[in-house]
């Protein structure tokens, strides 16, 4: 990371903020490159490739290539001013993803410069507050159970349908994260409904749609990891589409890990009324210093949503081995893959399976 002292109109112009003296900014980011395909391109019948991290929609590689800058000053009474700007890179260096609105549609994120992250803040001794576009409390509270960092092209997670990953991005939020107290760490959401007007047409209809609450908490006890959470839904009411699925139906996760020494276990499971699945992993560390893991989860549908005539169970699993080679570079392997017993986002009509992998490197500055 390269850190550099700016100017006070800079930092005015950053933060906001007159009467800034300088802010400390930092240039930050990760460059993955890797040889391989994805689930996704494989159910779709993609051939390998050589990735930047985030190409395809952000499904290739482990990782998406990003670039931000973040900074912090010191405002006083103990108090600090944050902020993180944060772009996801494609191989072809234009801004790549999605962006999940309040209302759980997909946002293309190709007109947004910062469309990962793009928040300012206030921290101190009573904690942190945080505005604007930020990964969800959910997604924040479970991605350190994911012992291969939620994987773009094989996480076992995200293809069984863990509704942790599928809420992982949000704009127009105001979080709450508390200090440390006695281990426990609690985090707080409140995510107005205009963050589902951010692309919309002046004809779209938003009268369905409500602010959103979402809480989360992890406990840490020697070793031993306790993890929760909860966040409501942006629909007032249920269309009634489907009778086997509630729209308004909140999402709830629980997730415990345990250090072994030398090993780790975790298990966690999540749930969206007739949606639910489970997760489960180990991970050790081998001779050289590598670290090897596997992952394996069960994702169950009965919302009749994807499928309107059976209820859609997957299975999917990851292995992944990785290490720091070199100061700041990490090499990785991995390979993954999901297999479903009907018809659903990922599979189509001619294929009810698909295996992934990938043979890279990340470059963190």
């Amino acid at each position: 990371m390269k850190k550099a002292l700016i100017s006070a109109a800079a930092a005015a112009a950053l933060l906001g903020a007159a009467g800034v003296a300088q802010a400390q900014v930092t240039a930050y980011g990760l460059f993955d490159i890797s040889v391989g395909k994805s689930v996704t391109g494989d159910s779709t019948g993609n051939d390998v490739g050589l990735h930047s991290g985030g190409d395809g929609g952000a499904s290739e590689g482990n990782s998406t290539t990003r670039f931000g800058i973040k900074g912090s000053v010191d405002v006083g009474s103990g108090i600090k001013a944050n902020f993180n700007y944060q772009a996801g890179i494609t191989g072809a260096g234009a801004t790549n993803g999605k962006t999940t609105g309040t209302d759980g549609d997909s946002k293309d994120d190709n007109l947004q410069l910062f469309n990962r992250q793009a928040w300012g803040g206030l921290s101190g001794g009573f904690g942190e507050f945080r505005f604007g576009q930020q990964d969800s409390v959910p997604f924040q509270t479970f991605i350190g159970l994911d012992y291969n960092g939620a994987s773009n092209g094989v996480s076992a997670a995200y293809f069984a349908g863990s509704e942790w990953l599928q809420l992982s991005r949000q704009s127009n939020s105001l979080q709450y994260i508390s200090p440390a107290m006695g281990g426990l760490t609690v985090q707080v959401g409140y995510t107005m409904d205009s963050a589902a007007n951010d692309y919309k047409s002046a004809t779209d209809d938003n009268e369905d749609k409500k602010n959103v609450v979402s809480a989360g908490a992890t406990y840490v006890a020697g070793p031993l990891t306790l993890a929760a959470a909860f966040q409501g839904q942006s629909t007032k009411d249920d269309d009634k589409s489907t009778k086997d699925f509630d729209e308004t139906a909140p999402y709830m996760g629980f997730g415990a890990q345990y250090d072994f020494g030398a090993f780790k276990l975790k298990a966690d499971y999540h749930k969206v009324d007739t949606r639910s699945s489970i997760n489960a992993g180990v991970v050790t560390t081998v001779a050289g210093g590598w670290s090897l893991g596997a992952q394996y989860s069960i994702g169950n549908d009965k919302s009749r949503v994807s499928n309107t005539t059976d209820d859609v169970k997957t299975t999917a699993y990851e292995l992944f081995v990785n290490k720091e080679v070199l100061k700041n570079v990490y090499g990785y392997a991995e390979i993954g893959g999901a297999k479903t017993d009907a018809d659903t986002l990922w599979f189509g009509d001619d294929s009810d399976s698909a295996t992934g992998f990938a043979v890279g490197m990340i470059l963190v500055f």
